[in-house]
């Protein structure tokens, strides 16, 4: 599959991530589930996406 993240070719949504990511996605039904840490602070945090919309 080919895609580039500066022109958008192959890409259906971006959404800023907080912190580094710390895992590979996890894909249940609609859903995408990431998991990521502020390194500041060390919270641990767990976002679901919207598989189609990308919204949180």
């Amino acid at each position: 599959v080919v895609w580039d993240g500066e022109s958008g070719q192959n890409i259906a949504w971006k959404i800023p991530v907080p912190g580094s990511g710390h895992s590979s996605p996890v894909i249940w039904q609609d859903r995408v589930f990431l998991t990521s840490c502020k390194e500041k602070t060390q919270e641990r945090l767990l976002t679901c996406i919207d598989r189609h919309s990308g919204k949180t």
